[in-house]
């Protein structure tokens, strides 16, 4: 995970509705948990209920003792700290133990009763300490634990009765275990339900010499030691149980006679507990299926597929990955080749269908130049507001009117939907192109163009940023032969640069070309801290260029950041730029309530919510949580102004809650260059049928019969619980 999509992803985090943590440095993740705790205090999870570290920073044992103070908390996971650590922090440790109900470590660190414990997992531990663990740990119901035992001592003798356990699962690591002793074991466990032995190597750890001295200290036979890899001995000890699985490696190979003991009536009708034999596996093993099935093999021309007591039941059921040798063509096998054509069959399944612009986005990224990619798709340093800004639209939610004549809505085309803006066009939804720039990239060959077209066939408004005259022709060409009943109009937009009488220039161009407003972005005092584009070393790809900002003396700005945009803009120059057009003037970029105070002064006629698609100031509010208290300044200062507002609009839904809190359109720009990526003009055309879609099922459900009944329907409960009363 790289650090932006780390210091994300703690973003989004709220501690409070946090249950469980688990803490991992790796070789991918250095030092992750310190940056983890840089950015919150374990105290701040007030509802911790479990605790996982899996790493080796001192700072975060140091914090256990704190987990006392949780309420809820009651799991613990340590499971790989060391003897050195256990004997720094084992006091930290043991503060937090006696309340615990789940623990896995790889120590014995049972010092005193725990008699709230009821699972337990031990990595290692040596059979001489079993007694005293399981004294101190009555109520156990679950234990997982590994064990290297010890060839002379009777260590299951000395085992206490464990009433409560009802889940074994018991590794042998090192030593020789034997049935008697298996016997004397499990029963000190009356009430055990399910059970699972692993034996590592059994029959190779001690040379004979070593096992006939012990045989004859412990009054054992070799008899014994084999037995328990018998199915006869087997049925005596575990009729009771619900669930038993082993796995036995062995030291000498064996054949399929090694699995008679377990085809009796108690094994394959009475439990249907079936065992297989594999001796391709070095050492062979003995082990119960499927739960110890293969998972992992590596073909070759030897592999027999394991011995079965039940022949129905085919084990090639349960390999995850198979491993397959490299073929010469000349060499491959039939099966080889089956498994080629199905693959070519795989590739040639119809892609997936683009039904929302989530789907249209993610076949653009497949399509994109990834440095075009990330100039379109990323935001500025952490890109916390540009995540935010589709976030808070979940955040909040609707509540539905019902019982309502919504049969308006029954086209698609119906005039439900329509959207009056301030100078009297409408749109066929309230839904406007928002200015994006150097749409060649998205679509080289016609870049804008196609936009427009859209737009045009969709009846809705555009911003432009580059090529006005050329868009502009294509606007009132496609109007005239196509789409003569279109309301399209074009705005236009501009960032102010410091040479005042170049963006002079461009603001008179855009009134001749018959843009119908001007949309001045005032958010881009200086450009944003984009990261990515810095990494990529973005630049326009020759033959694209923004033909907009070519000065007097034909110098194009290769790059966005080499722009001169005007720091010294301010409300003043607004009365300039009044001076020059009469085009209506929309200010882009207003997210404080005190500057839609100022635009109202100003008398400008619309204002965009904006934080620039989070391309600017990052960690800035979210344009739909910014919203509702510019809509409260506007009503306060009684003046006829159209608000509209962009950034994270991905769904209906999305459009119908900003209208709810008063905006009069929305502005949508990525999703219009993913549609544009996909399929030129057509995928645009899709992109705003589908949100125009959605929008109009979303008013029917909300039993909205028009727009204006979404303002008034006090649809919203929003994320603090509190009604909306708008």
């Amino acid at each position: 995970m790289l650090k932006y999509q780390f210091d994300l992803m703690c973003h989004l985090i709220r501690p409070e509705q946090v249950i469980s943590i688990t803490i991992v440095d790796n070789d991918d993740t250095p030092d992750q948990s310190k940056l983890f705790f840089s950015k919150f205090d374990i105290r701040q999870f007030i509802n911790l209920r479990s605790y996982a570290i899996i790493s080796s920073d001192q700072s975060i044992f140091l914090q256990l003792d704190l987990l006392c103070q949780f309420n809820h908390f009651q799991a613990l996971t340590l499971p790989n700290i060391s003897q050195t650590y256990w004997c720094l922090f084992g006091s930290h440790v043991e503060t937090i133990i006696p309340r615990l109900r789940k623990l896995i470590t790889n120590q014995h660190p049972i010092t005193k009763p725990l008699n709230n414990l009821r699972y337990l997992t031990i990595t290692h531990c040596y059979c001489h300490n079993l007694e005293y663990l399981f004294r101190q740990m009555m109520m156990l119901r679950s234990l997982n634990i590994t064990v290297s035992l010890d060839m002379f001592t009777d260590w299951s003798k000395k085992i206490p009765v464990m009433n409560h356990l009802r889940r074994l699962t018991l590794g042998i690591q090192y030593g020789r275990l034997t049935m008697s002793r298996m016997n004397q074991f499990l029963s000190k466990m009356p009430r055990l339900l399910h059970f699972e032995l692993r034996i590592d190597d059994p029959m190779d750890v001690i040379g004979d010499e070593q096992w006939t001295r012990w045989s004859q200290h412990s009054n054992a036979d070799i008899e014994d030691a084999n037995d328990i890899i018998s199915g006869h001995q087997w049925k005596y000890l575990v009729p009771h149980l619900q669930t038993f699985d082993f796995r036995f490696c062995l030291l000498n190979r064996s054949d399929e006679k090694i699995l008679d003991s377990f085809r009796s009536t108690f094994w394959l009708e009475q439990k249907q507990w079936f065992v297989a034999y594999d001796d391709y596996q070095s050492p062979p093993c003995l082990f119960t299926v499927p739960r110890f099935a293969p998972k992992n093999i590596i073909y070759s021309s030897d592999y027999n597929t394991p011995w079965c007591t039940s022949s129905n039941l085919g084990l090639d059921q349960f390999v995850d990955v198979l491993t397959l040798p490299k073929f010469r063509p000349t060499e491959q096998s039939a099966a080889m080749q089956s498994i080629h054509e199905e693959t070519e069959k795989n590739e040639k399944k119809p892609p997936r269908l683009l039904l929302n612009v989530e789907d249209y986005h993610q076949r653009a990224k497949e399509k994109l130049n990834k440095m075009f990619y990330d100039f379109y798709s990323t935001g500025s340093d952490d890109q916390l507001t540009l995540i935010d800004n589709q976030i808070a639209f979940r955040r909040i939610k609707l509540r539905p009117k019902v019982l309502i004549d919504v049969s308006s809505h029954s086209t698609v085309d119906s005039i439900s939907c329509k959207t009056q803006l301030f100078n009297s066009t409408t749109i066929s939804f309230p839904c406007i192109i928002a200015p994006t720039s150097v749409h060649r990239l998205a679509n080289s060959e016609h870049g804008e163009l196609a936009t427009v077209r859209a737009a045009v066939a969709c009846s809705t408004n555009t911003g432009a940023s580059i090529s006005m005259e050329s868009i502009a022709n294509e606007h009132r060409r496609y109007i005239k032969e196509k789409y003569p009943q279109s309301y399209s109009q074009l705005w236009f937009q501009i960032y102010v640069t410091k040479n005042r009488n170049f963006s002079k220039k461009l603001i008179e161009r855009a009134e001749r070309c018959g843009y119908k407003a001007l949309v001045l972005t005032v958010d881009t005092c200086e450009i944003g801290n984009r990261e990515c584009d810095i990494r990529n070393n973005f630049s326009f790809p020759d033959g694209i260029r923004a033909e907009n900002v070519i000065n007097e003396n034909n110098i194009l700005a290769k790059t966005y950041r080499q722009l001169q945009i005007d720091p010294s803009l301010s409300w003043k120059d607004l009365d300039w730029i009044r001076s020059i057009t009469s085009l209506p003037l929309i200010l882009k970029g207003i997210m404080h309530p005190d500057d839609a105070r100022k635009a109202v002064r100003y008398g400008v006629q619309g204002i965009i919510v904006s934080n620039h698609g989070g391309r600017q100031l990052d960690t800035c509010q979210s344009t739909i949580e910014a919203l509702p208290d510019i809509m409260a300044v506007i009503r306060e200062c009684n003046y006829q102004m159209d608000i509209y507002i962009d950034g994270g609009i991905r769904r209906g839904t999305d459009i119908l809650k900003a209208l709810a809190l008063g905006a009069r359109a929305v502005l949508i720009g990525r999703p219009i260059l993913w549609g544009l990526t996909v399929d030129g003009e057509q995928g645009v055309t899709n992109v705003l049928a589908i949100l125009k879609n959605e929008f109009r099922v979303a008013m029917m459900l909300c039993g909205c019969q028009n727009v204006e009944d979404i303002r008034k329907n006090n649809l919203l409960v929003m994320n603090d619980n509190i009604r909306s009363k708008l």
